[in-house]
């Protein structure tokens, strides 16, 4: 039986000057450094159905906030089609090369495949063969920030609940509510963080990404990430005097 052929590897010097031709037509349309330096450094990793895989590595990943406001990807997007005559989206990944990109994918499969193992009700032998069902995890502690109803797990989740805080954000251009953001932002974090402890995350992993959280909260409050870290701080040690 022959072997199902290959896709062909896409030609990645090709897809950076369409990357680069975009940025180009940014920078007419949008007068954000934050932006334009973002999509300078941002390099091409990969082109997946339709859909343009880009890597921004270690610090520069936190640039990555100014391509994923809304108004910020549509355009982007818009660009990218009007090049090549045909829907085209993009997607930022933490990877600074191509290298790096190919055991992420790895990890994300088997991500993928642990998610589904848990969505089909399957579990590890040791625990099927427990003489009693196992005791349900501790709770985190309830917070007063925002939070919503399913746990907090990892820095995805947080940063979906900080960017459902920012696109809810009405009036978005004035300080006072990019100001009220920060705030949410930071108090949710705060919150957040006893959660990730209860998940049994290493201390240090818990500490790198809340920093990591920081950094994009700051990115959409147009703040410097000092400004985030002592909304947090505050927060967090007046829960602790409660």
């Amino acid at each position: 039986m022959a072997e199902p052929e290959k896709a062909p590897k896409p030609d990645l010097g090709k897809l950076q000057e369409l990357w680069r031709l975009a940025t180009d037509q940014m920078k007419k349309r949008v007068t954000s450094l934050g932006v334009w330096q973002a999509m300078e450094t941002a390099v091409v990793l990969d082109y997946e159905n339709g859909t343009l895989v880009l890597g921004l590595g270690g610090e520069n990943y936190s640039r990555a906030g100014h391509l994923e406001v809304p108004e910020h990807r549509n355009m982007i997007e818009q660009s990218l089609s009007q090049i090549t005559q045909r829907p085209l989206s993009f997607r930022v990944v933490e990877c600074g090369s191509v290298e790096d990109w190919e055991v992420y994918k790895v990890h994300e499969e088997r991500k993928r495949a642990a998610q589904l193992a848990m969505l089909t009700g399957q579990r590890p032998a040791r625990e099927k063969a427990a003489p009693a069902p196992a005791a349900a995890a501790p709770e985190a502690p309830k917070s007063h920030a925002p939070l919503d109803q399913e746990a907090v797990k990892s820095v995805d989740d947080i940063l979906d609940r900080a960017y459902k805080l920012f696109a809810a954000l009405p009036h978005r251009t004035l300080s006072q509510s990019r100001a009220r953001f920060v705030r949410d932002a930071a108090q949710m974090l705060a919150a957040a963080e006893s959660q990730l402890v209860a998940t049994g995350m290493a201390p240090e992993a818990v500490a790198r990404t809340i920093d990591r959280a920081i950094d994009r909260i700051a990115v959409w409050g147009e703040c410097q990430s000092v400004t985030v870290a002592l909304e947090y701080l505050r927060y967090k040690e007046a829960r602790e005097r409660q």
